[in-house]
């Protein structure tokens, strides 16, 4: 709908529990979102929404939240997506299940840490990501174990993604999106027998991928884009 503004009316709707404004031009959510005590799914995809209030954090039931957009130029163009600024204790919503895609510049590195509480988490997608957020973003990976999709994306093209510091990976992943400068591919992957999708982008890798990707049983769809600088992919 062609909607500007966040609908007021909505905030009588006391046992709501599920509300979409994708694909509207709402650019704000209010601070009476709050009063949704009952919403489980908050669907914001492809608005203009890039910062929520703190009263999100009242929302103990919420278990989707989706706030993205996409900025669709070429297949070949790097800064396609965009999240939203995180709440600085994000890790108060116990019960979130998806979370996407979450802005990683922003304050001292502490949300990667609050990602780390989100134990119920099937889904996360983090943008915007620096070196530095690596460690930390590493070892609260390591605490989502019923995490069924991962989507990481650096904050610029030649930015390196450090994940090297994952040494126990969500056993359960099924879809794993990396987009950024990788050093090498990360050693944990060929582990992961449940992947059935694989998008790598822009990693720049020295070493052909296939001979670390070619071991996984289940693996359907796989998605390539700048990914090796050498001559010959072998598949073996």
């Amino acid at each position: 709908a062609p909607i500007k503004k966040f609908p007021v009316q909505v905030i009588n709707l006391y046992y709501l529990r599920y509300l979409s404004l994708k694909e509207t031009k709402v650019s704000r959510v209010p601070s009476y979102i709050g009063q949704l005590q009952h919403l489980e799914t908050l669907d914001l995809k492809h608005t203009y929404v890039t910062e929520l209030p703190d009263e999100i954090l009242k929302l103990q039931r919420l278990r989707h939240l989706l706030v993205y957009r996409y900025e669709y130029e070429s297949y070949a163009h790097f800064h396609s997506k965009n999240g939203f600024k995180a709440l600085e204790k994000i890790g108060q919503l116990q019960s979130l299940q998806k979370l996407c895609f979450v802005e990683a510049n922003h304050g001292n590195g502490s949300i990667m840490i609050e990602l780390g509480k989100l134990t119920k988490l099937r889904r996360l997608g983090v943008v915007k990501l620096r070196r530095e957020d690596g460690k930390s973003l590493c070892s609260s990976i390591e605490n989502l174990r019923n995490l069924r999709a991962l989507s990481l994306l650096s904050v610029e093209e030649d930015e390196i993604l450090d994940l090297e510091h994952l040494f126990s990976p969500p056993p359960l992943l099924q879809r794993l999106f990396l987009t950024g400068r990788l050093e090498t591919l990360p050693h944990w992957i060929p582990n992961l027998e449940s992947l059935v999708r694989v998008h790598l982008k822009w990693s720049r890798l020295k070493c052909d991928p296939l001979e670390s990707l070619q071991v996984l049983p289940n693996l359907v769809h796989l998605e390539l884009l700048q990914v090796y600088e050498g001559d010959t992919l072998c598949f073996k």
